[in-house]
């Protein structure tokens, strides 16, 4: 689905899931996302629940994506064989790093996967050829490394699409998370994405920077999160339904208020 809707210019919306609820998965992938990442490496979930959190975006109509916790293959090959239809791979610094990722995401001669779909096969595809063609491999550009090496990285066979991380990218080159700085230099990477065929994704705090990312020619985006729709609306829903404002709330309230809906809130990349 990503890869055909890349190829035809389409635009695609999706956001994180880090909850560890299929309860939460469900409610977010029935909401009109495109796809939905299921992220083992922020989520607060581990290994175990890895595989039920893929089946129920599946089945709630989204396309699951999974960011797994580092550059390793057998990380990538399990999320694959339960199911995920692509992999984000974070901190992805050189050339070797974006073969390492392109490699483990594929079946020989293509790569490295080793055989065992258990859940793929029913919900990607038994054959290692259809497989090969359906999985996706995205690699984050997330700091000053990757942002120098973005023209070798998008040249490796087998990467698919680069993802924008602008959380860790800020940060690495010292900027502000959220500092209008940080837009100017990503020119290499959608230059560097036009050379090699590549789409490019990003996350966006909410739907205004979503729609700013696709008028600039970035094709998937990912806005928000389920802990911040979940915070967010909380916090909105506490407040509004007041009548005495001044010290009604709990102490701690206040903060948690202003870290869930600031202009610049936390973000997972």
């Amino acid at each position: 689905m990503l890869r055909a809707s890349w190829k035809e210019g389409r635009e695609t919306v999706g956001t994180w899931c880090s909850l560890p609820s299929p309860g939460a998965v469900e409610t977010v992938a029935q909401s009109g996302f495109d796809w939905v990442v299921v992220d083992w490496q922020h989520g607060q979930f581990g290994g175990e629940s890895l595989g039920i959190l893929i089946q129920v975006a599946s089945l709630a109509g989204a396309v699951p994506l999974v960011r797994v916790p580092l550059n390793e293959p057998w990380l990538i090959q399990k999320a694959l064989d339960l199911g995920a239809h692509g992999i984000i791979v974070p901190l992805v610094n050189t050339r070797d790093e974006a073969e390492r990722a392109a490699a483990a995401c594929r079946y020989p001669p293509l790569g490295v996967r080793s055989f065992g779909p258990i859940r793929a096969a029913r919900a990607v595809g038994w054959e290692p050829d259809q497989a090969n063609a359906e999985v996706v491999c995205i690699v984050q550009i997330e700091t000053a490394e990757s942002l120098e090496n973005v023209e070798q990285i998008a040249a490796v066979p087998g990467v698919d699409a680069l993802f924008v991380g602008p959380a860790d990218l800020a940060i690495s080159l010292g900027l502000g998370l959220g500092s209008p700085e940080l837009e100017p230099r990503l020119g290499p990477v959608m230059e560097a994405a036009a050379r090699h065929g590549l789409a490019v994704g990003r996350h966006c705090d909410d739907a205004a920077g979503a729609r700013a990312a696709f008028a600039s020619g970035i094709l998937f985006v990912a806005v928000g999160g389920d802990t911040e729709f979940l915070g967010s609306a909380s916090a909105a829903a506490a407040a509004d339904s007041r009548t005495k404002q001044a010290g009604t709330r709990p102490p701690f309230a206040d903060t948690v208020t202003r870290m869930l809906v600031s202009s610049a809130p936390p973000v997972p990349e």
